[in-house]
């Protein structure tokens, strides 16, 4: 997908960077019952992160996310966030959708 390493370095800058990760804000911003990936990928400014002329191929990708997958992710985040924890995403091509959570320990 064109754009999707910027996307992610984007999105790994707001819900993980040691400096200036606010849980309390991001909570906030993921709060809306109704949110998609891609207003929450457009909120958090992964989108904006790629040139005009890339922008709307990523938007159709993230529209294209199943459902299902689409509120696996977000409840994941919306966990972490509650508990205050960072979020890394990742991004690891697959030939379909796919949802990986994992958890660090210690």
């Amino acid at each position: 997908m064109p754009g999707m390493h910027e996307t992610i370095l984007r999105l790994n800058k707001v819900l993980c960077d040691l400096d200036t990760f606010d849980p309390e804000a991001m909570r906030g911003a993921f709060a809306e019952e109704g949110l998609t990936i891609r207003a929450a990928a457009e909120l958090l400014g992964a989108v904006d992160v790629l040139p005009s002329d890339r922008q709307e191929d990523m938007q159709a990708f993230l529209d294209s996310i199943p459902p299902a997958c689409a509120a696996a992710a977000l409840a994941a985040v919306r966990s972490a966030l509650d508990r205050s924890l960072r979020v890394q995403v990742t991004w690891q091509p697959a030939s379909a959708f796919e949802m990986r959570r994992e958890s660090a320990t210690g």
